[in-house]
């Protein structure tokens, strides 16, 4: 069987590689990389029409289409006469950016990384509720060794700083709580949007007014986040938005207490006294968990890696793409 694989155009390999991996062991895999005229002059006639050649060529020596991100390349692909199935797998943001632009005829098969982004594109294209599929998308949990130390006070979120992250809101709860916990930290992992300089400026300024300077860290991009995690107590996913936060699902393999905001989703992955809807309930689920004893809290972490891997497993999460693609091997 010959895939041919497909990333969208603005965004790297790094989300595609291990399922790369996983095909490339079983069949012969091509990805598919346009050539570019960066030049002024022909960037605007001629790529677009070397694009199409390249891609219909590309398109014709394949059993099965792939496409990482139901994006920009979905969107040029099924506008072009149809040659082949095409799979691809939705995230969260192109339901919102692309999914109107897609000829979802020309589509095959859609695996969505939660029921809730299933039921999201299923209100909005009924008539191709049939061709969905959800495989939750998963880490590798071999990254991660699972300890617990007494608690540090070592609070955290990891994620891009843009307001979709609430990052700002976060900051207001915890100023309240040093009122009471004073010998805690809240550290940021994360890079800052470019496009969002105004966001990050807001909340560099409520840090300065409310002198948070020494107990609030930003670590910019995180290189080693298994290691990372080891060193922090709690972690919470602020944000009024997410797919399936893959921050989440590893803050809970490295053992970290984990709180999140009832984002739809998010009861896929913890659970009832796991989530919050307002500042205050954020506010008084962690302090409950600080009146838990330390044999207490490493028990409830445990929990949470125990699953992790039990519904959350890479492996098993590989395999299920990879057999959904070899349902369109006709020959």
């Amino acid at each position: 069987m010959r895939i041919g694989a497909v990333i969208s155009s603005s965004d790297s390999q790094r989300v595609f590689q291990d399922i790369f991996k996983e095909l490339e062991a079983y069949h012969d895999v091509d990805v598919y990389r346009f050539r570019l005229f960066k030049s002024p002059i022909f960037y605007y006639r001629i790529n677009p029409v070397l694009q199409k050649y390249d891609f219909i060529k590309f398109m014709q020596k394949c059993d099965v289409l792939y496409f990482e991100w139901a994006s920009d390349m979905l969107v040029f692909a099924t506008n072009l006469p149809k040659v082949c199935p095409i799979i691809t797998r939705l995230h969260r943001y192109e339901l919102f950016q692309w999914a109107d632009k897609v000829k979802w005829e020309a589509v095959d098969k859609v695996i969505f990384l939660t029921k809730a982004m299933q039921q999201k594109f299923i209100s909005l294209h009924p008539e191709h509720a049939n061709k969905t599929a959800v495989v939750p998308w998963a880490i590798s949990t071999s990254k991660y060794k699972f300890s617990k130390n007494s608690f540090n006070g070592q609070i955290c979120t990891l994620c891009e700083i843009v307001p979709r992250k609430r990052i700002y809101e976060l900051i207001l709860v915890y100023y309240q709580l040093i009122q009471q916990l004073n010998n805690s930290h809240l550290h940021i992992g994360g890079p800052i949007n470019t496009n969002h300089l105004d966001y990050y400026d807001a909340i560099e300024t409520l840090i300065k007014e409310l002198t948070l300077h020494d107990k609030v860290t930003f670590h910019g991009k995180i290189i080693d986040v298994p290691q990372w995690f080891q060193k922090m107590d709690i972690f919470i996913s602020n944000s009024n938005s997410e797919g399936l936060q893959s921050a989440l699902t590893e803050a809970m393999s490295a053992g970290c207490y984990c709180l999140s905001h009832n984002w739809d989703g998010a009861e896929e992955i913890l659970t009832e006294d796991n989530l919050f809807y307002t500042d205050g309930e954020l506010l008084h689920k962690i302090k409950l968990y600080l009146m838990y004893s330390n044999d207490e809290k490493a028990q409830l972490s445990q929990n949470m890696e125990i699953i992790v891997r039990e519904k959350f497993d890479l492996q098993k999460s590989l395999t299920q793409i990879r057999e959904i693609i070899e349902e369109f091997d006709f020959k």
